[in-house]
């Protein structure tokens, strides 16, 4: 099958102070020319363009025009920050016309100040708002906002869902992770599971009482959160560097975005001869200890294997309907 999903960093560059994240402290401002994506591997299905901020390229449409044809359309999920309001007003319809797959995740931690607060910068959740009623109005169709959550705001992260359905726009959400590549050191961070799982409990079965069936794979994810949260173990397997990687702005090339474990740079190596020759990486995600659970690692591992998910889906829905008839 090989590697068909990926993050990929297209800069070091970041205009947030989140607290949750040390990306913002990379002063380097690495970034690679954009006809160096020619080089990405074709079996690219799916690709997640994060940063640091990635609409602070001026040259992002040409960046994922490039990767778009590269890579034979696949699905692009930018994730952004959305302080850049005419900047993402001026790039996305260019965008839009070299990218048919695409997806806008507006990063969304709280409502008003809390917000705010988490992010660092005064006035950004309004400027997230009006990213997405900008999408919307010029027909961006998936369309989403992502809440991290984190002891800043354990206690009310489920707004942003409400919000999210006022909106109209689609909503996941994951718990603050460490990862000494990417986000830096969270630890202290982690919210309390009282505060969190009912809340998360609430959210899987709003997405169960959905006529969508994304919506309850959404609840299995979801699911998935609540394990992380309360310290059970994962019920699925990773894939990280089998089926999805984690390439950073310079090109390196790690199994994902927590694991400190680069297996080559895509510029210098085939990443699939990278990922078969690093027996040492294969056995260290093996046994790893993170228990991880993001949408953007999680995701690849349900359409791998789908019928564990799946099973789960129809019992869980099954029950929602049987006990909306009782």
């Amino acid at each position: 099958m090989g590697i068909t999903d990926a993050v990929l960093m297209v800069t070091s560059r970041c205009n947030s102070r989140c607290t949750m994240c040390d990306a913002w402290k990379d002063k380097s401002g690495v970034e690679l020319p954009a006809e160096d994506y020619w080089k990405l591997p074709k079996t690219l299905k799916s690709i997640n363009i994060v940063g640091g901020e990635p609409f602070l390229r001026e040259d992002l449409p040409e960046v994922l025009r490039i990767i778009s044809e590269r890579c034979r359309n696949p699905r692009l999920v930018i994730s952004t920050n959305g302080i850049l309001v005419e900047c993402i007003k001026r790039q996305l319809p260019l965008i839009m016309n070299n990218v048919s797959r695409l997806a806008i995740r507006v990063s969304v931690d709280g409502i008003g100040d809390v917000h705010d607060k988490v992010r660092g910068i005064r006035g950004n959740f309004e400027q997230c708002i009006e990213v997405i009623k900008y999408c919307k109005e010029i027909g961006v169709m998936d369309l989403g906002v992502g809440t991290t959550v984190s002891k800043l705001n354990e206690s009310n992260f489920s707004q942003v869902k409400d919000l999210a359905d006022s909106l109209g726009v689609q909503f996941t959400c994951t718990v603050v992770h460490s990862s000494p590549i990417y986000f830096g050191v969270n630890d202290n961070l982690v919210p309390a599971s009282t505060a969190v799982i009912p809340q998360l409990q609430r959210i899987k079965r709003s997405y169960l009482k959905s006529s969508k069936p994304k919506d309850w794979f959404r609840a299995y994810f979801t699911e998935g959160v609540i394990r992380y949260v309360s310290g059970s173990p994962k019920h699925i397997d990773c894939e990280a560097g089998r089926v999805f990687v984690f390439i950073k702005a310079n090109g390196d090339v790690f199994p994902c975005n927590l694991l400190d474990k680069k297996v080559g740079n895509f510029l210098e190596d085939d990443i699939r001869n990278m990922v078969k020759m690093s027996s040492e990486v294969s056995a260290y995600v093996r046994s790893c200890p993170k228990r991880c659970w993001m949408i953007c690692t999680v995701a690849p591992m349900i359409k791998k294997e789908p019928f564990g998910p799946a099973l789960w889906v129809i019992k869980n829905k099954l029950g929602t309907i049987l006990t909306k008839k009782c």
